[in-house]
């Protein structure tokens, strides 16, 4: 369940961890806030920045260090974080973490950009150098627009978007759901009718031609998507978690577009795909386009907020006037 305790919540709300929520409130840090199963995370460019779990002691932030293999070697790296935060705390694994009390209020913004320095040449094509061991660099931009998609639909100021998402990178564990032995999606969002929670739709972001075929494509992602909307159970999984998560983020003023939802029973449930950059090009050249499933063509996802009439719509066929074949006398 998508769930975290009162007592974490009022910590984000208005204890140790509100500059965490100030930060994701502040846009131009481009962070998003996703709940899970007793603890948080939150995203940048789809990679966790911070990993926040509940502990006796308090409240703990994790961050994996790994993400500074092409920006310094590891033992760099742990110096300039250590720096930053004196306290700081590595574990076997090249995880870093600290508890939200030990950070000083000017260290705040330090730690953010730092993290997101390292994630940003992680996904640098131009940085190729792994400090950690050789491997081919893989081009990550489909995280970059599942992110960039969920931004640009997941409206705080509630300015009345059809369509909000929630979540990401969604996982559940248990071998007798379907979400766990089949594909999960990149994003699940709801559809609104004025206000009111009417649709939970399940989202997948393509952005190369090769992710758009195999055992991880459209064709296959449709028959495990179908596969989880069948099963009552997962179906009531999805929806009490996304109750859960919209009061969750209602009590933090993150989202203000949703103002109730309906009943289960009354709920819909749907399935929506992205394509942008070279997955764009695919779909007009692949026959699987006559497949009996929705596509949703877009333009990349930094453009999505703003050009909501992709692919535009064509103007009405003239009938050409033939030539008369009267003839005359």
């Amino acid at each position: 369940m998508r769930s975290i305790s009162d007592e974490f919540q009022s910590e984000l709300h208005s204890g140790t961890l509100k500059w965490v929520t100030d930060a994701v409130k502040d846009r131009t840090n481009n962070l998003i806030l996703c709940f899970r199963d007793g603890y948080v995370n939150v995203y940048y460019k789809s990679h966790s920045l911070f990993k926040i779990t509940q502990h006796q002691r308090g409240y703990r932030l994790s961050f994996n260090l790994r993400h500074a293999r092409y920006t310094e070697p590891m033992e760099a790296a742990k110096s300039r974080i250590k720096a930053i935060l004196p306290e700081i705390r590595f574990s076997a694994s090249d995880e870093v973490w600290f508890y939200s009390d030990m950070i000083p209020k000017n260290a705040q913004t330090q730690i953010i950009d730092a993290y997101k320095s390292y994630i940003d040449d992680f996904f640098d094509l131009s940085k190729l150098t792994d400090y950690i061991h050789p491997s081919r660099k893989r081009d990550l931009l489909e995280k970059v627009r599942q992110q960039e998609l969920f931004s640009a639909h997941f409206d705080p100021m509630g300015i009345g978007e059809e369509l909000v998402f929630y979540d990401m990178e969604l996982s559940i564990p248990g071998e007798s759901s379907d979400i766990a032995k089949k594909g999960s999606p990149d994003c699940l969002a709801v559809k609104l009718q004025d206000g009111v929670v009417t649709e939970i739709v399940l989202v997948e972001v393509k952005s190369a031609a090769a992710a758009c075929v195999g055992n991880h494509g459209i064709k296959k992602h449709c028959e495990d998507f179908y596969a989880i909307l069948q099963n009552p159970d997962d179906r009531g999984f999805l929806y009490a978690s996304m109750v859960c998560t919209l009061n969750h983020y209602q009590s933090l003023w993150l989202l203000s577009a949703v103002k109730d939802v309906c009943s289960l029973e009354k709920c819909k449930f749907s399935i929506r795909y992205y394509f942008t950059d070279e997955a764009i090009r695919w779909t007009k050249n692949s026959r699987q386009r006559n497949e009996n499933y929705e596509y949703y063509l877009r333009l990349p996802a930094e453009q999505m907020a703003h050009r909501r009439d992709y692919p535009p719509k064509k103007a009405p066929r003239r009938n050409k006037k033939k030539p008369s074949t009267r003839r005359l006398t």
